[in-house]
């Protein structure tokens, strides 16, 4: 059937889902756009320098408990894991890396391709989205986990090991990944392995931010609700169709890439970034790309990325950049990180506060030795002055620091 939808994917299918749950609308739009890529494969793709960039993404949801990372996984992506014929081929996180591997390198039935007056089976579909709703059983299953996870984002060719056969090669993979964790166990990887920020992991993952759900009440339940149905039976009939589009390459409008180009002027590296934000900058124009095949393909046939494809993933990847020290916060060498990103976090919520309301508010997270040496850091860098109060010193952040360079505001 033709598409059904009149407009992108993810609006359609926030409009269907989001009066039914408290999940995040970012979320949703994040979860969607996995499903997108993991329905497209490696059958789209675009020309950049010697390589090809396919529309698979590492999108990783980070909110605290309750916040809808589960309920938005499942819920987009049970429309193609519950469906038959099976759109994209998934695989679970408890499982090895060396599992991943040989699933991969077997791969998934091709679609029948029709040879004379005969049907056969397509080819091997080696293309996989890994569904982790709990990221840390992934990446801990192995400690090679990572490391594979880091080399595959941007490979078609992989060589590895077999027990019994020796070396072999997949020539035609492509490895997407979508999950969700707490902030803390994004911060602790790197503190426990120095891999998280250092070691590319994060600079290939767009770990989409939110702190707490809506909280509204009194849902009704979508199946009780007609066009909120009548949307749902269009967008699964879309994901089909999408399915079914033949293989191409994807073309950047003049205007695109013109826009693509003042992007990455605009975000260019600042002396002021963290070192999450500076990784994440390496790749942000792939990441662009990659979002921009996703929303093309969800609104048109056409194998052309225009001006409002391009400008909508930009705004896209820009909110996630603006996230990534938030996500990241209190990560570093120094054993003061976190106790210093708790104090500028306070001091950002309250304006102003003396030595006594520090240590009442985060006795929890450092004693009054170490709150001493984070004030006095942050005095030698700055970021605060103490002005004085009747006959109470107290502490304010200095105004060029809440100022913003494009990247969300500057943090110590």
């Amino acid at each position: 059937m033709p598409r059904q939808l009149q407009k992108y994917f993810h609006e359609s299918l926030v409009d269907c889902v989001y009066p039914h749950t408290d999940a995040p609308i970012n979320f949703l739009q994040w979860c969607c756009f996995s499903l997108i890529g993991g329905v497209m494969k490696r059958k789209f793709y675009i020309k950049q320098s010697v390589y090809r960039i396919m529309p698979n993404q590492y999108i990783i949801l980070v909110g605290g408990p309750g916040v809808g990372k589960g309920t938005s996984l499942h819920f987009v992506w049970d429309l193609v894991r519950k469906g038959q014929p099976m759109l994209a081929n998934v695989i679970p996180d408890r499982i090895t890396t060396e599992k991943v591997i040989e699933m991969i390198a077997v791969g998934w039935g091709g679609a029948p391709k029709a040879m004379g007056q005969q049907l056969v089976m397509g080819p091997k579909d080696h293309t996989v989205t890994i569904f982790s709703p709990e990221l840390k059983s992934l990446l801990k299953s192995t400690d090679e986990m990572m490391t594979f996870l880091v080399d595959v984002w941007d490979r078609s060719d992989y060589t590895y090991l077999t027990k019994n056969a020796g070396e072999a090669h997949i020539s035609d993979m492509c490895t997407s990944m979508v999950g969700a964790t707490v902030p803390e166990h994004i911060r602790n990887i790197d503190r426990a392995k120095d891999m998280s920020v250092k070691g590319g992991f994060s600079s290939r993952c767009l770990f989409i931010y939110s702190d707490r759900p809506p909280k509204r009440k009194n849902l009704q339940p979508l199946e009780d609700c007609p066009s909120s149905t009548r949307i749902l039976n269009a967008i699964k009939n879309d994901l089909a169709y999408i399915a079914s589009l033949p293989d191409g390459e994807y073309i950047l409008s003049p205007e695109a890439k013109l826009s693509l180009e003042n992007f990455m002027d605009q975000t260019d590296y600042h002396d002021l970034d963290t070192e999450a934000v500076s990784n994440f900058k390496s790749r942000r124009d792939t990441h662009v790309l990659k979002l921009a095949m996703v929303l093309a393909i969800s609104r048109h046939d056409d194998r052309i990325i225009d001006k409002v494809d391009i400008d909508k993933a930009i705004g896209f990847v820009h909110k996630v950049m603006r996230d990534v020290d938030t996500v990241f916060e209190g990560v570093g060498d120094s054993d003061l990180a976190l106790a210093t990103s708790k104090v500028s976090k306070y001091l950002e919520a309250k304006g102003v506060a003396s030595r006594k309301d520090l240590i009442t508010a985060l006795h929890r997270h450092m004693n009054p030795d170490v709150l001493d040496r984070v004030l006095y850091v942050l005095r030698e860098m700055e970021f605060l002055s103490p002005v004085t109060s009747g006959r109470v010193q107290m502490y304010k952040i200095n105004p060029h620091f809440g100022s913003s360079n494009g990247n969300g505001k500057v943090k110590p």
